[in-house]
């Protein structure tokens, strides 16, 4: 039996988009990894067989399908479409983070089904032992029988070959679920809709020129917002995708050499791993300079200083900073044309996006040099959070008078630059991004407080761009610094568990009985 069904769709639909680059490209690479290369005809053979092993488990159109996204392999890529072809929802699980917050993401999206490897799913069937799961590798014969009566495991092995059916649907439909910060400790989850992730995808492919002659560098973890461009746009181009591994980021050389021998042509990401790129300078780079012909970053502040010790070092290859929430993909990019002396602009509304700026009434401002809130208007936008779907919330606009009907007050406090363009300057509320990840103050500082010894928290962003990290000034006498820590670790990601950690009596307070967060900030000075 094929791979494909005969009657491929040509609905713009993100379920649709493996099945559309193999039947076009049905010999192209796909995906490579250290275990070897697959191609496009492969990967939705592997797809179809997750889309009939969800079904077979009871999934059907609009239910939630939880893939823990670690190791990233052909086989977690293909997992992602499967669920889409099968008309569900995906809802991507770090595999690093605690299984409390695991709990939180179940609470939330009420999967019906996970994708996971043997691994990972043990440690997902103590926090949610009855949702139905697909294993990809071979796992032990006790995982398999050793179940509770009310679940049930499926080796993805021992499903035959099974025809890739993309489902149909609308546009507007739910295609994905990105968990994210929320200030009461539990995490929201932005739904974003078929046209949402297709309309960024497809700029991206546009914007950069991708193409089938690319490959990939796939850095973004898959529940990054930044891995719906190498999930989709790579497909819709027909270009190759292959994962970062994880190690290397912090090994400048070695990651040197990995893109030059995997031929990376395309790169997006944080900052992070290009700092530590440019710390190698000219004759260090000399051999990626003969194939990555562009960088993109986004996530966090690039400090200008570094960004052009990088692109000194790669006079040919074009860069690009792109920026926007979760709830926004990249609505906004700014391709430099010339190595940066100050402040990179975020530049100007991209992807069909339209952005304007209010002050704190909801004014719109338009003067050059005017600060306010970048508001977002577009067919990127997402349609909301999971289960607050409903008009205006939690900063979401929807009205016949918005681009695309749907709009997101983002929080993020620019100022108008020339040309229509805009400059970064900070949050307009305690949000922050660590290693490009979004993270609410208030989450970290909810999980603190649910220690009884502690009378109340604070905690800061600290470290500036290159080495940004939290910091907690914390009122208890009864508790170390460790206790605090192994409490966060239990409950939160690896890079939101407060790297320093301040004891005091109480709390510093302002004249209106407010904390005083700029004299909790001299605490760490």
């Amino acid at each position: 039996m094929g791979a494909l069904a005969s009657d491929i769709s040509r609905t713009p639909l993100l379920s649709a988009v493996l099945a559309e680059a193999a039947h076009r490209d049905p010999g192209r690479v796909a995906v490579g990894t250290p275990s070897g290369a697959t191609n496009y005809r492969q990967l939705a053979e592997i797809a179809g067989r997750v889309q009939s092993a969800i079904v077979q488990l009871g999934v059907r159109h609009g239910d939630r399908v939880a893939i823990i996204g670690a190791p990233v392999t052909e086989h977690t890529i293909a997992a992602i479409h499967g669920v889409l072809a099968a008309g569900a929802i995906w809802v991507p699980i770090d595999p690093g983070s605690p299984p409390a917050r695991w709990a939180s993401i179940v609470a939330m999206a009420d999967p019906a089904a996970v994708v996971a490897y043997a691994g990972a799913l043990d440690l997902f069937t103590a926090v949610a032992p009855n949702i139905p799961a697909v294993v990809i590798d071979k796992p032990a014969k006790k995982l398999l029988d050793e179940v509770p009566a009310t679940g049930k495991r499926i080796w993805l092995g021992d499903i035959g070959p099974a025809e890739l059916r993309p489902h149909g649907g609308d546009q507007a439909d739910i295609a994905y679920i990105l968990p994210t910060s929320g200030t009461t400790g539990v995490p929201k989850g932005v739904a974003l809709s078929h046209q949402a992730g297709l309309a960024f995808a497809d700029w991206m492919v546009s914007q950069f020129a991708v193409s089938a002659d690319d490959v990939v560098a796939a850095h973004a973890p898959l529940h990054f917002d930044m891995s719906v461009f190498s999930l989709f746009g790579t497909a819709r181009a027909g270009a190759s995708i292959v994962p970062v591994p994880l190690q290397l980021s912090s090994f400048p050389a070695e990651l040197a050499d990995w893109i030059a021998n995997q031929r990376i042509s395309v790169w997006f990401s944080v900052p992070y791993p290009l700092i530590r790129l440019a710390r190698l300078g000219v004759d260090g780079l000399l051999q990626v300079r003969n194939t990555l012909r562009t960088v993109l970053f986004g996530g966090e502040v690039f400090a200008h200083e570094q960004l052009a010790v990088l692109m000194r070092a790669l006079p040919d290859t074009q860069f690009a900073n792109l920026f926007g929430p979760t709830e926004t993909n990249a609505c906004t990019a700014e391709v430099l044309t010339e190595i940066p002396s100050e402040p990179v602009p975020i530049g100007r509304a991209t992807a069909g996006a339209h952005c304007w700026v209010e002050d704190h009434q909801g004014r719109v401002l338009t003067a050059d040099g005017s600060v306010g809130e970048l508001v977002v208007a577009g067919p990127t936008v997402a349609s909301g959070y999971w289960g607050q779907m409903e008009a205006g919330a939690g900063g979401f606009r929807v009205g016949p008078e918005l681009w695309a009907g749907r709009g997101f007050a983002t929080g993020d406090w620019v100022e108008i630059y020339s040309g229509r363009r805009f400059l970064y300057r900070g949050r307009r509320d305690h949000m922050v991004k660590i290693n490009g990840q979004r993270l609410e103050l208030g989450e970290v500082e909810s999980v603190i407080a649910e220690l009884r010894e502690v009378r109340g928290c604070c905690v800061l962003p600290l470290g500036g761009h290159e080495d940004p990290r939290l910091g907690a000034v914390i009122a208890s006498e009864a508790l170390g610094e460790e206790d605090i820590r192994e409490h966060c670790r239990a409950r939160l990601p690896r890079w939101a568990v407060p790297a320093r950690i301040v004891l005091v009596e109480e709390l510093p307070l302002g004249s209106t009985g407010k904390l005083d967060r700029l004299a909790a900030a001299t605490l760490f000075t």
